[in-house]
């Protein structure tokens, strides 16, 4: 997982030859730009396939007028700043820096438009109050044991709503390379936004409990912290609190000891991941996932991800 830890301070980019680049807070804000950059920028964009697809899904409606170009990047302006207290404006400074390459720009700005919308689906409905005292680990075991449920993605998610978090599917945009994010909105609570970017259990699950971790580790009520994360094949130098929402995530399933003791670590057979997931009350896909991942062996045991299986019971009635 990669991590996008963004505050209302201004924000630097730390690059370094063996992990991608990091949004690190700072002080500076001499480099903000200006009401014409912004406009420049927005109006720039408004010929992407990411703001056409805002469009397409009614996010907004550009006035109509001859220059529809011009519209599209006034209605997109207005969409990103002007959402009321609820938006997470203080990631505004972060998507629209002077010193980026135009097409990382554009995808940066997807991702920007992506989380207010997020948002305005979230603080759309009343949910109730969240209290991370009440979600201690019996609720968590109950929750991973959700998943060898044929519905489970379903009662996983009204399970968490239940206790106070809001979990809201939108699909990402061209240029967005997000699974899962995580934050709080100011006066509402914790939000988790998911892109089902692939059909899987093991990663609709992995994501789930990674984002739910930084919601019970790292994120407060009053935090401004953003957690915008993506799951790739391949080792990435993780920082502290992605170390830790990893570890999270994978223990909440199976405990470390008992993972490296356990015959599906030291072989890696079909029949043990089946024993495990069977042992510990969760779905062969998320052991299967695992293995995948740590012994990097990303062709094998494909039959147990549970391809095809999050968006079907997601996203029909």
């Amino acid at each position: 997982m990669t991590k996008l830890k963004l505050t209302q301070a201004w924000v630097h980019r730390v690059t370094s030859d063996i992990t991608d680049d990091i949004v690190a807070a700072g002080k500076d804000k001499s480099t903000l730009p200006s009401d014409a950059e912004v406009s420049a920028i927005t109006n720039n964009a408004a010929s992407t396939n990411a703001v056409r697809e805002m469009v397409r899904r009614k996010w907004f409606s550009p006035v109509a007028n001859d220059d529809r170009l011009a519209a599209r990047g006034r209605a997109l302006q207005q969409f990103l700043f002007s959402g009321g207290p609820s938006r997470p404006q203080f990631l505004a400074a972060a998507f629209f820096r002077r010193s980026r390459q135009q097409s990382e720009l554009m995808n940066e700005m997807a991702t920007f438009a992506w989380l207010c919308r997020v948002t305005d689906k979230a603080t759309a409905e009343k949910k109730t109050l969240f209290s991370a005292a009440k979600f201690n680990q019996r609720a968590i075991t109950h929750l991973v044991r959700l998943s060898k449920d044929n519905f489970g993605p379903r009662e996983a998610i009204q399970y968490l709503e239940k206790h106070g978090i809001r979990i809201v599917i939108e699909n990402s945009l061209p240029g967005m390379r997000v699974d899962g994010a995580s934050f709080v909105v100011p006066s509402f609570g914790p939000v988790i936004g998911l892109t089902l970017r692939y059909d899987r259990l093991d990663n609709f699950w992995f994501t789930l409990l990674h984002e739910l971790a930084h919601i019970v580790l790292h994120l407060r009520d009053d935090s401004d912290d953003v957690f915008v994360d993506s799951i790739e094949d391949g080792d990435r130098e993780e920082s502290e609190v992605e170390a830790e929402a990893n570890a999270f995530a994978k223990d909440s399933f199976v405990p470390r000891d008992a993972w490296l003791r356990s015959d599906a670590f030291r072989y890696a057979t079909e029949p043990a991941i089946l024993a495990l997931a069977e042992k510990f009350e969760i779905h062969p896909a998320v052991i299967a996932g695992r293995l995948r991942f740590e012994k990097k062996r990303y062709q094998e045991f494909s039959q147990l991800l549970g391809t095809n299986k999050v968006r079907s019971v997601l996203l029909t009635e």
